[in-house]
C-alpha cells in the first residue's frame, strides 16, 4: 500500500480506473493506451454528425508524458 502509481481516465464524465503501476512510466503508458481508445470510441461515435477536422483530430491526438 501506498507504493505505486494509480492510472485513471475520465471517460464520458466519470472516473475510470486503470489499475495501479510500479513506475511512472508503466502508469503513462496505460494511461496513453487508454486515451487513444477513448478518442478513437469519440471519433466513432461521432463521425458524420460533427465536423471531419474535428473526427481527424480526435483520431490523430496523442499524449505526451510532459502533458
Amino acid at each position: 500500500r501506498g507504493k505505486g502509481f494509480i492510472t485513471r481516465l475520465s471517460k464520458y464524465g466519470e472516473s475510470v480506473y486503470l489499475g495501479k503501476r510500479h513506475n511512472i512510466i508503466e502508469a503513462f503508458e496505460a494511461y496513453r493506451a487508454a486515451h487513444r481508445k477513448y478518442c478513437n470510441e469519440l471519433a466513432d461515435r461521432y463521425e458524420g454528425a460533427i465536423d471531419a477536422r474535428v473526427i481527424e483530430h480526435l483520431r490523430s491526438y496523442t499524449r505526451h508524458i510532459h502533458d
